[in-house]
């Protein structure tokens, strides 16, 4: 691996899944009856997830995105995939493929092995942490979002982990195959997603990195549910698996009811006409706490955190949906 991003090419052959080494494709992420779920197809999974939520944010989302990873604005949606789907790297140890023993079964015929003193460390959210960030540093030398961008992938099950977390979760004891394996995946996995383009940022401040671990948190979410992600390998190659997956994500945004986003106010108007519509009544009169608000929502220049604390039947709810319609439109 080197510093360079790879870009997808024409003249490569599609990677199949054939191809592999064993040892990566006996990897799980999901264990079930009659069968779990690979890790790599899982990743793939959930990278494709994220890419269909990012692509269905306004413009406004994506030049933010753009501008808090320091990326194109057009390679923004797949850059955040393929870091999403990283999330879950950390099961490809031994202390976590030995919680299922079909799954450890499978892998030792592969050639893996479960030795007691590589069993120490299990959580595979620190993991991930701690793997990444000597893959990522390899392949992208000197880039100082490694850090802010791992702490951000661990956090899926909901805690960022400390620096000196990430280095005591480093797997040890461990046969020189797992290696081996979590390398040819890793490669396997980013020549698939191929992002363009360089993530330049140095420094991506909080609110971005939190951003970040909600859409891992979502898209995992998502992306684990069988229904709408059956196990298994869905094609012969990485990218078909990726592109049925890109479809399996639109379906189930569909159903779960997130649209694309909608401008819902698109000409000016005024507070009585936004509270008739927030009604869906044609004939009715902004109250006196709602037209204060709307005076307050007149030029907002960033986020706002507006608290309401007032009588019942004072409008509150409906001033949530005034609210919704003014800042919607400004940001």
């Amino acid at each position: 691996m080197n510093g360079e991003v790879e870009g997808s090419s024409t003249s490569s052959p599609e990677m199949r899944f054939a191809d592999l080494p064993v040892q990566v494709r006996v990897l799980w992420a999901k264990s079930g009856d009659p069968q779990g779920h690979g890790l790599l197809a899982h990743i793939l999974d959930v990278a494709a997830v994220a890419e269909t939520l990012v692509r269905r944010e306004s413009a406004q989302t994506l030049r933010w995105v753009a501008d808090a990873f320091g990326l194109p604005q057009d390679a923004a949606p797949r850059w955040l995939a393929a870091l999403v789907g990283l999330h879950d790297f950390g099961k490809a140890i031994p202390g976590f493929q030995c919680k299922w023993p079909t799954g450890q079964a499978a892998d030792e015929r592969a050639g893996l092995s479960f030795n007691a003193a590589a069993l120490s460390v299990s959580r595979h959210d620190l993991a991930s942490a701690a793997l990444l960030r000597q893959l990522l540093t390899a392949k992208f030398p000197g880039a100082g979002w490694v850090l802010p961008i791992i702490q951000a992938l661990a956090a899926h099950h909901g805690y960022v982990p400390l620096l000196r977390e990430i280095r005591e979760a480093v797997p040890r004891n461990e046969d020189a195959a797992w290696k081996e394996a979590r390398t040819r995946l890793f490669e396997a996995y980013w020549r698939t997603l191929a992002p363009d383009g360089e993530l330049i940022a140095q420094d991506i401040h909080l609110a971005a990195v939190a951003w970040l671990a909600g859409l891992v948190s979502v898209s995992d979410w998502i992306g684990s549910n069988r229904a709408w992600f059956p196990p298994g390998e869905r094609d012969t190659t990485l990218k078909g698996h990726f592109e049925h997956a890109l479809a399996l994500a639109e379906a189930a945004l569909d159903e779960i009811g997130w649209p694309r986003f909608a401008a819902l106010l698109r000409e000016p108007a005024d507070t009585d006409t936004l509270v008739r519509r927030a009604l869906a009544e044609p004939v009715a009169h902004a109250r006196p706490l709602q037209r204060a608000a709307d005076r307050l929502l007149a030029d907002p220049r960033g986020p706002v955190l507006m608290i309401v604390e007032a009588p019942m039947g004072e409008g509150k709810t409906e001033l949530a949906f005034l609210a919704y319609l003014r800042l919607q439109a400004a940001t």
